[in-house]
């Protein structure tokens, strides 16, 4: 990976004359197929990756939004998240596979998750206690990946995501969940400042005050509470969103311990197909 250097808000940068990315550009190995997807803070490309023998393969490349590609701000941001993302290893977290810069733009790589957010499974069809409790003891195994995370030489890195939302859980027609988009995590060192989506957010992160890993379960909580209303996770998620701290699953590992106990989880095949009938019914 090139350098990449931060600039002032108001100083012209490298990306300032490159041409707006297109279906058809080349970045590296990669070849951007078209948008995918669009946040606040970056896009979401299908690429298709190229390599020797005629190796070739589609991949997810998310690139920050050009209108802050030069704010230092961003740029930080961006390359924090693949850093983070890249230590950690689970099969309910997305994994960044590739971070580079090419003509002046950053940009990472991911696996393409064939699927929908729960944000969109949740707009398309009421979901069964089941469906929901098989999603959340997912994302709620992956946040326990990203807070138990260590570094090279098996330090606690301390991560804490800070922006878990039906948008950041991403759904795969394998009928598993992964939580991604760790933007805004940071290290529990790390200063607070007011990020993430302040519906989902915990009572202390509103006050801007220190956060740990049961801001996330709180997250979390208040997340599979929007998407059902089934009272056999009432207790549950009345612990997982607790005012304070301390009253709430101590770690997010024993959030989906609980759920376990008390939902029979849908099938991989249940939530595939739920996700695969969404896909079709798009394509239609």
């Amino acid at each position: 990976m090139s350098t990449v250097t931060f600039s002032r808000d108001d100083e012209p940068c490298e990306l300032g004359e490159a041409a707006p990315l297109r279906p058809g550009a080349r970045l590296g190995r990669y070849e951007l197929i078209r948008q995918i997807g669009r946040g606040g803070m970056g896009e979401v490309w299908l690429a298709r990756q190229s390599g020797g023998y005629g190796f070739r393969r589609l991949v997810a490349m998310k690139t920050i939004r050009r209108e802050h590609a030069c704010k230092p701000t961003f740029r930080r941001m961006f390359l924090n998240e693949a850093h983070l993302a890249a230590s950690i290893r689970h099969t309910n977290v997305v994994e960044v596979l590739d971070l580079a810069e090419d003509k002046g733009v950053v940009f990472q790589v991911m696996p393409l998750v064939e699927g929908a957010s729960l944000h969109e499974l949740n707009a398309a069809t009421r979901l069964s206690v089941d469906v929901v409790a098989r999603i959340g003891t997912h994302v709620a195994r992956g946040l326990h990946a990203a807070h138990t995370a260590v570094d090279e030489r098996g330090r606690p890195l301390g991560l804490v995501h800070r922006d878990v939302s039906p948008q950041n859980v991403l759904c795969g027609v394998d009928g598993f969940a992964k939580i991604s988009d760790f933007g805004i995590a940071h290290t529990l060192s790390a200063i607070t400042v007011h990020a993430g989506k302040r519906k989902y957010m915990a009572p202390e992160q509103l006050a801007g005050r220190d956060v740990d890993p049961r801001s996330d379960v709180f997250a979390l909580g208040i997340v599979l509470r929007e998407v059902t209303r089934d009272r056999a996770l009432a207790s549950v998620l009345r612990c997982a969103t607790a005012a304070e701290p301390c009253h709430r699953f101590a770690t997010a590992a024993d959030f989906a311990d609980a759920i376990e106990d008390s939902v029979v989880l849908a099938s991989a095949k249940t939530l595939g197909e739920l996700v695969r009938d969404l896909a079709t019914h798009r394509a239609a």
